[in-house]
């Protein structure tokens, strides 16, 4: 009964040591004896089951603590895994090499002790010496640690930087190294961090700005470079130094008080120092964290202004000057008439502008053409009172303003002035060159109660003052506007015109004077308006030519004719010329034959049956480049003419060398054949005709008796109201008829 009682008090003890599983591993002993736990035991058998019981404790407590032992294991490895570390340990003699928390971090391939180094196959191609240098010079004694930085490959095949820190702990007698120990750790992290610590640092100590770090205190104890550039001084006087004693010691208590509230400073300091050291520069602090803790800190960033302020100084002086000439430009005068309007300041604009100065550029060259300019604001810079604003508008034109008054007498004489000083001669490449101008005046408010209304105006009145002579001066008026406005109406219906197909030809006959017969016509241009009906060609050809839409217009009139003679002469075997008039605009086009061309061959029309008026005034511009011209379109076989001859200045040299067909007299010379200085001058001109081979037509003959001088004096052909005003392409068309049908009946008889 007592040896029960042990039993029993035994097992009791066991269990509250030992797991259920060993436990069971003692019952499994008291069975292999034949006798369950509970039973009792003889003394006999006690002896040898008694045995039996401290060898199943011994392998419980070996089990036991072989579990504590892999649990301690587990958390070692875990640890080692969350540090990002593994362990290692290299019998340098037998080459067994172990790596604790292998694969976890690391890639799992097998290290070799035989080798040096045993992890050879992990470490970076380009790391590789300089580990064997390192680790032999440590195996071989010469360091008393083994410490490098490289590479090793991670468990998912990239690269990892590593610390390697080992030690060999224990030598044979030779001093050969027989156990070294050590630990691998990922730095990959910490290597980053490091580069782009020192990405920014390097970009601190190089950029251009000053940056500052204050203590609490706001004692400098950090600055970059720029930093004592910007103060002209050396670190020593500066560091450790209050900020406010060096600079912005007028912006301290404004500083402060920003920060304690914001946590942030900034503004625009144009002397920031207490030095002589005078600079404009931009000022940024902020703070680090709270401003009552002692471990808060304040960055302060120093952009200096002082060359951006000068390059944009200077920036604003060449926006609002000329370059050619110095004055204020186009741009300085737009701010201040603007000013001057919003202020309501009184004021007169005067618009000065070069007559035919497009020429002196086109015979002479541009050069020549900007000395002139800048000759001509000398002398009103020189001339004009200083107190008026003098500026250069663009290529030949000026304005003054004149503020604060509205004198009469005040501005003309200014314009007056101005006319005087550009009248003087011009000395240009050796070369005497005179030239004239026109002056456009307008006041505010009167003439405008806006800057752009003013201008607009002002510039009305200076084309009228062009309109109305050399050198004059035109104060703007409503009736200029009124012009002016019906000039934009009319451009605006040139330029419909063009794209409704308005614009018609009328024809003019013209007759052989000795026979009667009709000869060929003159082809002229009508603008019949829907709104407005005809508009006489007096209104629309001069806006036209200074659009430009007049080349346009030319070339319409040209194909008309060309496609309306195609059908005269198909239908009624008609051989007359028919004659076009040419602009100035389209004589000077460089391909010019080349569209007469194209035009003569889309119309099925010879060249031959085309003539081309060309005016006096077209070809002197360039008299050389006419010829050139000329002779390309009489290549072709196209006749030209020179219309309104006498009018222009052509000298009979260059009249020998044109290779025209025709001389056309003007209407004002046949109209003035009631004098004896008209007639004289028609004999002159029949005269200079014959003897260079050429003929002759007479325009705008209206009478009988303006039609017998003509033939007494031998001119070839006229044209006029004596046989036919202008005709429509109908009405020509019956009167091409009747004249054919006059003719077969007068070649019948």
């Amino acid at each position: 009964m007592l040896v029960r009682h042990h039993n029993h008090c035994f097992i009791q003890y066991l269990k509250r040591i030992f797991p259920a599983c060993y436990i069971t591993l003692i019952s499994v002993s008291f069975h292999s004896l034949g006798h369950e736990p509970a039973t009792t035991f003889s003394s006999q058998t006690w002896s040898g089951g008694l045995s039996i019981l401290f060898l199943a404790t011994a392998l419980m407590t070996i089990c036991y603590y072989r579990k504590k032992w892999r649990d301690s294991h587990t958390l070692y490895q875990s640890s080692l895994t969350q540090l990002n570390q593994e362990t290692w340990e290299w019998h340098c003699q037998t080459g067994l090499f172990q790596r604790s928390n292998k694969g976890n971090l690391f890639a799992n391939i097998a290290c070799d002790g035989h080798i040096n180094p045993p992890c050879k196959p992990l470490i970076h191609p380009e790391d590789l010496e300089r580990v064997i240098h390192e680790l032999n010079l440590h195996l071989s004694g010469q360091t008393e640690t083994f410490e490098l930085i490289y590479r090793m490959r991670g468990k998912q095949s990239q690269w990892l930087w590593v610390l390697d820190k080992g030690q060999v702990v224990e030598r044979d007698e030779q001093q050969r190294p027989i156990l070294m120990l050590g630990t691998i750790q990922n730095i990959t992290q910490l290597k980053e961090a490091q580069t782009k610590l020192s990405l920014v640092i390097g970009c601190l100590s190089r950029i251009s700005d000053s940056v500052i770090v204050l203590d609490h205190g706001f004692r400098i104890i950090e600055l970059n470079i720029s930093t004592l550039t910007l103060f002209n001084a050396n670190i020593l006087q500066l560091k450790g130094y209050p900020l406010f004693r060096i600079c912005l010691k007028d912006h301290e208590d404004e500083i402060k008080h920003s920060l304690k509230i914001t946590g942030e400073w900034q503004g625009e300091v144009c002397h920031p120092f207490d030095t002589l050291n005078k600079k404009s520069c931009h000022v940024s602090i902020n703070s680090t964290g709270n401003d009552e803790l002692e471990d808060n800190h304040y960055i302060v960033i120093i952009k200096d202004l002082t060359e951006q302020k000068a390059a944009e100084a200077q920036l604003r002086r060449v926006s609002r000057t000329d370059a050619l000439t110095g004055l204020p430009n186009r741009s300085a005068f737009l701010k201040d008439i603007e000013a001057l309007t919003q202020n309501e300041t009184p004021h007169a604009l005067l618009l000065l502008d070069l007559n035919d100065f497009k020429k002196i550029n086109d015979t002479m060259g541009h050069e020549v053409g900007d000395q002139l300019i800048v000759q001509l604001s000398q002398r009103f810079k020189s001339n004009l009172p200083k107190a008026h604003g003098l500026y250069r508008l663009g290529g030949d034109e000026f304005a003054v303003l004149m503020s604060e008054t509205n004198d009469f007498v005040s501005i003309t004489h200014i314009a007056r002035e101005m006319l005087k000083l550009v009248d003087l001669p011009f000395l240009l490449h050796q070369q005497e060159m005179v030239v004239a101008g026109s002056v456009g005046i307008g006041l505010f408010p009167e003439d405008g109660s806006t800057s752009d209304t003013l201008l607009r105006n002002v510039d009305t009145a200076m084309y009228c003052a062009k309109e109305a002579g050399i050198s004059k001066y035109v104060f703007f008026s409503k009736f200029m506007n009124q012009q002016a406005v019906e000039r934009l109406q009319t451009e605006n219906l040139i330029r419909q015109g063009l794209k409704e197909h308005l614009f018609q030809v009328y024809y003019q006959p013209k007759m052989s004077v000795t026979t009667g017969e009709l000869k060929g016509m003159e082809a002229l241009v009508r603008f019949i308006c829907p709104q407005r009906g005809s508009i006489s060609p007096a209104s629309f050809i001069p806006i036209a030519e200074e659009t430009g839409q007049i080349i346009e217009i030319g070339e319409v009139v040209l194909e008309k004719a060309c496609r309306d003679l195609r059908k005269w002469q198909e239908y009624y075997g008609f051989q007359g010329r028919v004659a076009i008039n040419l602009s100035a605009q389209q004589f000077n086009l460089p391909d010019l034959s080349e569209r007469c061309a194209k035009i003569l061959h889309r119309c099925g029309v010879s060249p031959q049956m085309v003539e081309l008026e060309i005016t006096e005034g077209a070809v002197m511009k360039s008299p050389e480049k006419a010829i050139a011209t000329m002779f390309a379109l009489r290549k072709m076989g196209i006749h030209l003419s020179m219309d309104d001859f006498g009018t222009g200045y052509s000298s009979l040299s260059y009249l020998k060398r044109f290779p025209i067909n025709t001389l056309k007299i003007d209407k004002a010379f046949v109209d003035d054949m009631s004098s004896e200085n008209g007639l004289s001058m028609v004999k002159t001109i029949l005269s200079i005709a014959r003897n260079l081979g050429l003929e002759v037509v007479a325009e705008g003959v209206e009478t009988d008796a303006q039609y017998q001088f003509l033939k007494q004096e031998k001119c070839e052909f006229i044209q006029g109201y004596y046989y036919s005003q202008p005709l429509s392409m109908q009405m020509f068309e019956s009167f091409l008829q009747k004249e054919m049908a006059s003719q077969a009946s007068a070649d019948a008889c």
